[in-house]
């Protein structure tokens, strides 16, 4: 197999992560991938993206807009896990042991779920 061009490797690495929901990210893959840009009129309003997820966030910079919106996706898988159930009968996978491990609370809140939970295939 011929060498791959480290380019192409990076960016078919960004790429793949570009697939990935919020809560499959862990914070640091967020906030290097994910974007904040300032919504014009409102110095504390941001338009927050990653590949196709796209959301708003009050805060007072880009990286505390990012850091709020993912915490509030990881909370929110957890949140629709721990009912087990959806209106639509879809349940968001859920989030890794890396992406736990930035939020230790998150991981007392939920406990009950996260037993055996995290060590669910990578497509749950």
């Amino acid at each position: 197999m011929p060498d791959i061009d480290p380019d192409v490797a990076s960016l078919n690495a960004r790429l793949r992560l570009s697939t990935l929901a919020p809560h499959r990210l862990t914070l640091a893959q967020f906030l290097e991938h994910g974007d904040a840009l300032p919504v014009v009129g409102n110095p504390r309003s941001w338009e927050v993206s990653h590949g196709r997820f796209l959301t708003w966030a009050e805060a007072d910079s880009a990286e505390a807009a990012l850091r709020q919106i993912h915490r509030r996706e990881v909370e929110s898988s957890l949140n629709w896990n721990s009912a087990g159930t959806s209106e639509r009968g879809y349940l968001p996978s859920m989030p890794t042991q890396d992406v736990l491990d930035d939020y230790p609370d998150l991981k007392v809140t939920f406990a009950e779920i996260l037993t055996g939970a995290v060590n669910l295939p990578e497509g749950r």
